[in-house]
């Protein structure tokens, strides 16, 4: 929806469809925990905490919101920090979710004002 509503509509809609969640998106998104990286099933996990992380810092940067923003951070953390666990089950495609997030990690320069 952010991508197709200006800003001020977005916001509106945000707060009906997920009310407080710009106050306390961790009230809504806990880390996704994964048990067994060998388990190709479970290893997706760390692929949601990345793409979790990567809309997070969308938002985050769009509705200079920082409370989204440190929310993102921690789940790309808890993944990165696990991603090269040696399993193939996951090391062979979370580095392109991973640079996803990256890639919006830090805001754009229309985002800066640019």
């Amino acid at each position: 929806m952010q991508k197709i509503l200006p800003k001020k509509e977005y916001e509106k809609w945000l707060k009906k469809f997920m009310p407080g969640f710009e106050k306390n998106p961790a009230k809504y998104l806990e880390i996704a925990v994964v048990s067994d990286r060998s388990d190709g099933k479970l290893a997706h996990l760390d692929g949601l905490n990345f793409s979790r992380a990567w809309c997070l810092f969308e938002m985050g940067h769009a509705l200079n919101n920082q409370k989204m923003i440190n929310l993102g951070v921690r789940h790309f953390n808890y993944s990165y920090e696990k991603m090269d666990s040696g399993e193939y089950a996951g090391a062979h495609w979370l580095a392109s979710f991973a640079l996803y997030a990256l890639e919006k990690a830090s805001p754009s320069p229309s985002e800066r004002g640019e």
